[in-house]
């Protein structure tokens, strides 16, 4: 009867035993490593500290003060150094001790959660966001200004908030009725009103100075065309000349020909006339002979007329053409000087660099620069995905511009110090067919070749991230790719957080981002690998789960063997401690 009231009171023992061990708070690895991230270092503070307690409630929604500024005074202000110097983690609190670099002042400030806290610190990332919203560690000037502006938008939102409740009225009037006050702020007015008349002004030269541009484009059009006519009329009257100049050596060659001829004429009639003589006696032959020739010569002087009159007409002819060459020429000639002149007037109009056109042109570009970049900034994203390979886990993501593959980015995951590892790209040949037209604008707007920049940074300074060889940033061509080697090194005692970001450089030197990618460095060695695979909590929670399974077990087991009665005589009960000893042997 007594023994399964026993393992009912067991397993109740091993379950508070277990949610109290659950429920012991903060885990001290997680102390330690906030310890050793804040205890004794310094800090600008991005809120103001009053008195010698602050108390901040940390929410989803942010950080909220307790109460207003308390009556005490202010401890510190806004962008002032302070150390801090303590960490407790109690209850639903963890407790901050800061002080003034030189120790003179000191203020506790308190972080009180909704809930209490749990062994993995589930609250944690309400807490890191509470931290950063209180500290920050000032690498610059611009960091402790930016705190200290964000700080007194903050208030003066809070303040116009406050005045426009206290009146009934509207932000928009609250603002108005503030600035009227403020000097500075009409006089921006007023400046603002001159420079949109003077935006008027200009606007009206540029007008003004568009229309003068586009007549005196549309007379620079127009004498081109008349100096394209001329020049085919020359060409024209160039190609009659050389016609004629060829007609002409024909006619000399025909004339030279013919002359030739007659010379062998006369030297035929010579020959016959000599003829003549030797041949006395043959009388009628020798007439008959004579008046061939006759005819033959008659026939060869009305021949030499006709040609000499074809060759002055066509002399007569020739000298007509040149004086229209000639004319033409002129013609030409006047409408090259004209041409020269228009020439001149527009290098003067277009090469005052300070010029309305010249700055109106020069914004107009750096406004097409800036929408190229910001449309290539919403053209291009990556598509990454995990695979597992002999020389270990890669993260593989494609280069998208929209829905076009242009380039493949490779990357080792990185898991220890002491190693290294690789980043690699590759980039593909663009089918300049499939492209429309808007991705052809946007590729081209990349360059030909493709400039890529990616680099390695963490916020720890025990671990230090170094480039093997080469640049940062690289120029790859289509179907070639490139590698980045990384050293991964430092003594570090936890895992760290490495961002891997890559920046794609356009044609005109803009950088665009294209992701930040974040990875856990684990530290060099067998603990490494087991930090990295180890999980205290799943090893808690499988235990509880094996316990709780084996209960029905041992209840029903217990159930179903009695132990028998003596009727003779009944043994003494067993203590507690007893009891609990016995059921542990029998399970």
């Amino acid at each position: 009867m007594h023994r399964p009231a026993g393992i009912l009171i067991l397993a109740a023992l091993v379950l508070s035993a277990t949610s109290a061990i659950l429920q012991a708070g903060v885990r001290r690895e997680i102390q330690d490593q906030y310890v050793r991230q804040y205890v004794n270092r310094t800090f600008f503070l991005r809120i103001p500290i009053y008195g010698a307690r602050q108390e901040l409630l940390v929410r989803p929604g942010g950080v909220t003060p307790f109460s207003g500024p308390s009556e005490t005074g202010l401890t510190f202000k806004v962008g002032e150094q302070v150390r801090v110097t303590q960490i407790k983690f109690a209850g639903q609190e963890i407790r901050l001790q800061a002080s003034s670099v030189d120790l003179s002042r000191q203020n506790e400030v308190v972080f009180r959660f909704p809930t209490q806290l749990e062994d993995q610190f589930s609250q944690r990332p309400l807490f890191d966001t509470a931290l950063d919203k209180v500290f920050t560690e000032g690498l610059s000037n611009q960091d402790i200004n930016n705190a200290r502006q964000a700080y007194l938008k903050q208030e003066f939102g809070r303040l116009v908030q406050e005045m426009g409740k206290t009146t009934g009225s509207s932000r928009e009037f609250v603002i108005r009725s503030i600035s009227s006050e403020i000097p500075a702020v009409e006089q921006s007015r007023q400046r603002a009103s001159r420079a949109e008349s003077q935006l008027e002004q200009v606007r009206s030269q540029l007008e003004e100075e568009g229309k003068r541009r586009q007549k005196a484009e549309s007379s620079l059009r127009q004498v081109r065309r008349e100096n394209a006519d001329n020049e085919s009329a020359v060409d024209s009257l160039k190609l009659e000349r050389e016609n004629l100049v060829s007609e002409k050596s024909a006619l000399q060659r025909e004339v030279n020909r013919l002359r030739s001829s007659s010379e062998d004429y006369k030297k035929q009639i010579e020959d016959m006339a000599r003829a003549l003589d030797v041949r006395t006696s043959s009388a009628d032959d020798l007439s008959r002979n004579l008046t061939r020739l006759n005819k033959t010569v008659e026939d060869l002087k009305t021949e030499r007329d006709r040609l000499t009159g074809e060759v002055e007409k066509a002399q007569a002819d020739l000298e007509e053409k040149t004086q229209e060459n000639q004319k033409l020429a002129r013609d030409l000639s006047r409408a090259q000087s004209e041409r020269n002149k228009l020439r001149r007037d527009l290098r003067s109009l277009t090469s005052d660099r300070k010029s309305l056109s010249s700055r109106f042109i020069e914004t107009q570009n750096a406004k097409e620069s800036l929408e190229t970049v910001v449309a290539l900034s919403n053209a291009l994203r990556l598509d990454p995905r995990s695979e597992e390979r002999d020389e270990g886990s890669f993260l593989v993501a494609d280069l998208l511009l929209q829905e076009r593959k242009i380039a493949a980015l490779e990357i080792q995951q990185p898991a220890q110090t002491g190693q290294s590892y690789s980043v690699s790209l590759s980039v593909d040949s663009p089918d300049t067919v499939q492209l429309t037209p808007e991705e052809r604008k946007l590729r081209d707007a990349l360059g030909e070749t493709l400039k890529v920049e990616a680099g390695w940074r963490s916020s720890s300074q025990d671990l230090s991230i170094s480039l093997s060889e080469g640049d940062a940033q690289r120029e790859v061509a289509p179907r070639e790719s490139t590698q980045w080697l990384w050293r991964f090194e430092g003594d570090v005692s936890q895992p760290q957080q490495a961002v891997l970001h890559t920046r794609l450089v356009a044609a005109d030197g803009q950088k665009i981002p294209l992701s930040d990618l974040r990875f856990d460095i684990h530290p060099a060695g067998l603990a490494g690998s087991f930090a990295q695979g180890f999980s205290l909590t799943w090893l808690a929670v499988g235990a509880l789960l094996g316990m709780l399974a084996m209960l029905p077990v041992l209840f029903l087991r217990s159930k179903a063997r009695p132990l028998p009665r003596r009727p003779i005589a009944r043994p003494k009960a067993p203590s507690p401690g007893e009891e609990r000893y016995v059921t542990q042997k029998r399970f």
